[in-house]
């Protein structure tokens, strides 16, 4: 099994940062490669005015697609880069990156695996210090039905009904 959480302001979030974080790191090679394209629309960075015609293109997907996700909050400093696609001066959306911690039982040794469970509270507590708010469980599918329960006993719900995760290694 697997968690992530995601990571909200703390000294984590800061430190990895470093010195001259501008909320844009990696922006430069990505907007050098493909500030436009042969579709005539163009990358730029996310500015605070660009929010409001976000907002209606996200209710618009939302809608299409019945399925819902929250708007992002482009101030809170875990959204470490967006950009915005836009056409002449028409937004038409964005791609925004957001941190996340991850961390993962290795070796599967059953008592470890109990005492993680027992001391969740102490756990929790040492990964809110370090900036995490939410935590998620990969299960496999092979575990699902026996970890189910436990899952469920620890406060965790099946997430982002409707959505099937999918990650990819960079």
């Amino acid at each position: 099994m697997k968690w992530h959480g995601h990571l909200q302001p703390g000294p984590l979030t800061s430190a990895a940062r470093g010195p001259g974080f501008d909320g844009r790191q990696g922006m430069p090679d990505l907007l050098g490669a493909s500030a436009s394209c042969r579709h005539g629309w163009h990358w730029r960075p996310y500015r605070p005015e660009d929010e409001t015609t976000l907002r209606e293109a996200h209710q618009r997907q939302c809608a299409a697609g019945g399925e819902g996700f929250a708007f992002p909050d482009f101030r809170d400093p875990r959204y470490v880069w967006a950009l915005v696609g836009e056409r002449g001066d028409q937004v038409l959306g964005a791609i925004v990156a957001h941190a996340t911690l991850e961390l993962m039982f290795v070796g599967g040794d059953a008592g470890l695996v109990r005492d993680a469970v027992r001391r969740r509270h102490w756990l929790e507590e040492q990964l809110r210090g370090l900036g995490a708010d939410e935590a998620h469980a990969f299960v496999p599918r092979r575990q699902l039905r026996a970890m189910r329960p436990l899952l469920h006993r620890l406060g965790f719900r099946p997430s982002a009904e409707g959505f099937v995760p999918f990650y990819r290694e960079l």
